[in-house]
């Protein structure tokens, strides 16, 4: 026998031996614990999944709302639960609290409703501070970014950070960054206070103003003849126009290659086309706060994909913004880099003004040139 194979059979042998010493394997009172609680989740989980799928069809009855997603803490015992939702309308924000806070209330009210999963609550009944309801607010071109609420939230009790525990949190998006921004938040107890001064007769309605009207009678349109003549995708559109039109705010995206001449042309091509159709529409001239509204108050970006919607880095342009009448050109690196950075560099600059000079801007031309 070799020495090699001796060691083999010698850490078999006390292997062998050290596993008959131990015995057979006991659970320890963790692992007891995590058999129990798998179990439970087993028996619950069923009754939460009947919650949801039930109370996601009552608020698409009772208030027209679609069921998004769904969160929750169960740890043994349902801690809490949560359901998203996206309301296809406008709301402002009292409208926004009034419908946060029914639609919680009436999940509360289902929870302890359902008998079953009574022994599996946490908390016995279940308030306010365990459940958590989001409501996006959303438009043809995503949410709402036009001075009403574009999402409404809240946190529960059990949230990490104690000084967002029942909170209302509300926020809109940036329609020409396309990044989300906080509006403001407050306790849920002021809130409801606030509800309570000045009830709604229906939450679950919104009251559109003559301002919103005309807005509505602009804005799709302008971006749907945008997708017409060059293909642009509109992924927001909205501004600064709660009481009046101060901004107006857009982000495109199309599927083209395009160079910097390629770029100022639609640039401005879609700057021209959205002012045209401010300035020309009747019933939205009262609300401008200045007339002509001005290219100053536009702040549009276009952005240049590949069909899978990644970005050239082959020395085109990335984007172009039109802000405060300067154009902006963006470009990725062509070369690689240890460390890229996270915005994407400016390529160039230029004035409004010298990018019409340079176009010899002329709106037909630009159409037929594009057909």
């Amino acid at each position: 026998m070799t020495r090699k194979r001796f060691v083999k059979i010698l850490i078999l042998v006390v292997v062998v031996f050290g596993l008959w010493k131990i015995g057979p394997w006991q659970p320890t009172e963790e692992d007891r614990q995590w058999q129990a609680d798998k179990a439970a989740y087993a028996e619950y989980s069923v009754y939460v999944n009947e919650i949801r799928k039930a109370f996601a069809m009552q608020m698409f009855n009772e208030m027209g709302l679609v069921c998004t997603g769904h969160s929750g803490m169960m740890h043994g015992k349902l801690e809490e639960m949560g359901l998203q939702f996206n309301a296809y309308r406008r709301a402002n924000v009292e409208e926004a609290r009034a419908l946060q806070l029914l639609v919680m209330e009436k999940l509360v009210q289902a929870i302890n409703a359902h008998e079953k999963l009574q022994p599996f609550l946490d908390e016995r009944p279940i308030t306010y501070k365990r459940v958590s309801v989001s409501i996006a607010f959303e438009g043809p071109n995503g949410r709402y970014c036009d001075g009403s609420v574009g999402r409404i939230s809240n946190v529960t009790d059990l949230a990490g950070a104690v000084e967002n525990r029942n909170t209302f949190f509300y926020s809109t998006i940036d329609p020409f960054t396309g990044k989300l921004i906080d509006l403001f938040d407050e306790p849920y107890e002021e809130a409801v206070k606030l509800t309570q001064t000045s009830p709604l007769q229906n939450p679950a309605a919104h009251q559109t103003t003559p301002l919103e009207e005309a807005i509505d009678e602009v804005l799709p349109a302008f971006a749907k003849v945008m997708r017409y003549d060059c293909g642009f995708e509109c992924w927001s559109i909205g501004g600064k126009m709660t009481h009046s039109v101060e901004d107006i705010g857009v982000k495109f995206v199309v599927l083209q290659h395009a160079t910097q001449d390629e770029a100022r042309r639609l640039a401005l091509y879609a700057t021209e086309t959205l002012l045209k159709a401010i300035n020309s529409t009747e019933k939205l001239r009262p609300f401008l706060s200045e007339f002509p509204f001005p290219s100053s108050r536009i702040k549009m970006r276009i952005c240049f994909r590949k069909s899978n919607y990644y970005s050239y880095s082959d020395g085109s342009m990335e984007s172009v913004a039109v802000e405060g009448n300067e154009i902006t050109y963006f470009q990725r690196h062509t070369q690689k880099l240890d460390v890229y950075p996270l915005d994407t560099p400016v390529f160039a600059k230029e004035s409004y003004q010298e990018a019409c000079a340079l176009w010899g801007y002329t709106p037909v031309l630009i159409i037929s040139s594009k057909k």
